[in-house]
């Protein structure tokens, strides 16, 4: 053989040396769950892409502002955060199908025209001004001290601040302190940088961060959808660079602030919002902005395989164990944890709901698996256990119930205090649960907003709801989560 062509055979197969090697990087990128054993009904079952209709909008929705630009061709950034961050994307994050900046870019083409060009502006805004000396910010906070809710409580109303912000010219990011930051738990997907900049810290110091709280008293006596307006001027009349707006925390206020959202965002009628229900944008939106950290991540890929669940290929049930309302308050159970399941008279008060929850989910679909989550380790270890519930939708056959067995009580985000001398990690199984039940087919959820922000991560596609406002049982099936719809100029809600 020449020189040439011996040269040629050895370059050509160092390249098939490089491509071998990189296919096998790309099938190890999450090295340390690789001993882990996978069930046989779902080898490889986090690495499968969903139906491509699978979060579509519901075809009896009103159609939304379609953008005439060409998302596809949208430039994803390094979504690796800033070294005043200390969460950080690992080269072994591993692919999860129901987040990520693939699915990102699928859900950036669905949302309306005028919120991809703000997504497009903002972008800009942050490469040319990264360090944001010469940018003026729109702030969602939640600060120790403060009553802000929970995390679903927190992003409820996600799309009327984009709203606003789109309005105001102003940059949107969101900073918490309470009872940590949000981003040590999500991390932008590369299409919108979120995060703060490092000196927002020294601003919340020295309470150099102007804001306005649209309660109806500070709003003149009118609601959100006038006072939107009013906290409109407030944001560009203010040369402060940090300028932070609060929505109430009610659930009225906030379906309210959604509804103004939709009514920019829809052709001609829109979805009504009641209780605590999320706009059908909602799941998009999240997917654009938010993917989780590595190390929930790995927690999500390992409890989904342990499990043997595949998105979409399984249903999903919340139940709230405690709050103050109805039996429960007679009962004297609260967020501290001490759920005692010997009481005899909570244990079937509590079985009773689970039922009902497990009648409402499986009346949906019959045939999959139903992922359990509730507020309480110790009622989720208890419903999980059941082997024996039969239904009248699963055709005589025992329900597939499926959980993760924690040994602690998930931590409340919303206590008072803010949990001080927590770490971020003491909260990720809240968040692990939240987004395994956004890769549900439907999910059927009671009261609090929790359970409804997991059907609002599929786009309220699938939902039912098994407990009312007062705490008692709705039996299903019922027209609770029927998808009616409202004008336009209909956006003051008051349930």
């Amino acid at each position: 053989m020449s020189d040439s062509r011996h040269s040629q055979a050895v370059w050509f197969g160092l390249f098939l040396l490089f491509i071998i090697n990189g296919i096998y990087l790309y099938r190890s990128v999450d090295k340390e769950q690789s001993d882990r054993p996978i069930p046989d009904d779902s080898p490889m079952n986090l690495h499968m892409e969903a139906p491509a209709d699978a979060f579509r909008h519901g075809s009896n929705q009103s159609t939304f502002h379609q953008s005439q630009t060409h998302p596809e061709n949208y430039t994803l950034n390094d979504p690796t955060p800033p070294s005043s961050h200390s969460s950080a994307v690992d080269d072994d994050t591993p692919i999860l199908t129901m987040y990520g900046p693939h699915r990102a870019k699928q859900s950036l083409q669905k949302l309306p025209k005028w919120l991809q060009e703000y997504f497009a502006w903002h972008t800009a805004q942050r490469q040319n001004d990264p360090e944001g000396d010469n940018t003026k910010f729109l702030v969602m906070t939640c600060f120790v001290g403060r009553r802000c809710g929970g995390t679903s409580d927190r992003l409820r109303p996600l799309a009327y601040y984009l709203h606003l912000a789109n309005l105001s010219k102003r940059v949107f990011i969101i900073k918490w302190t309470k009872p940590h930051d949000l981003s040590e738990f999500f991390v932008p997907t590369g299409v919108v940088d979120w995060r703060a900049p490092a000196d927002i810290e020294s601003a919340i110091a020295e309470e150099k961060m102007p804001g306005f709280e649209m309660k109806r008293r500070k709003c003149g006596g009118v609601g959100i959808t006038e006072c939107t307006g009013i906290a409109l001027e407030k944001l560009q009349q203010s040369n402060d660079k940090y300028y932070s707006i609060t929505v109430p925390n009610s659930f009225q206020s906030t379906n309210t602030a959604n509804s103004v959202f939709q009514s920019v965002s829809y052709d001609n009628n829109m979805p009504c919002i009641h209780q605590w229900k999320y706009p059908d944008m909602f799941g998009d939106i999240f997917r654009v902005m938010f993917q989780p950290v590595p190390a929930i991540a790995r927690e999500i890929n390992a409890t989904m395989s342990s499990l043997g669940l595949v998105e979409s290929l399984y249903v999903s049930t919340h139940v709230r164990s405690r709050y103050p309302v109805g039996p429960l308050r007679r009962m004297e159970v609260d967020k501290d944890g001490g759920l005692n399941l010997e009481d005899g008279n909570l244990k079937s008060y509590l079985d009773g709901i689970g039922i009902n929850a497990l009648d409402c989910v499986t009346k949906l679909e019959s045939n999959l698996p139903v992922f359990f989550v509730s507020d309480s380790h110790v009622y989720t270890d208890f419903m999980i256990s059941k082997t024996d519930v039969i239904l009248p939708a699963t055709n005589g056959k025992p329900v597939s119930i499926r959980g993760k067995m924690h040994a602690e009580e998930p931590l409340h985000i919303d206590k008072d205090d803010g949990w001080p001398g927590s770490k971020p990690q003491d909260f990720y199984s809240v968040f692990e649960d939240l987004l395994i039940l956004g890769g549900s087919k439907c999910v059927a959820h009671g009261i609090g907003s929790f359970g409804s922000m997991g059907a609002g991560l599929i786009g309220n596609e699938c939902r039912a709801i098994h407990r009312i406002y007062n705490g008692n049982q709705q039996k299903c099936p019922n027209n609770r989560a029927d998808k009616d719809m409202c004008a336009l100029n209909q956006t003051e809600m008051d349930a």
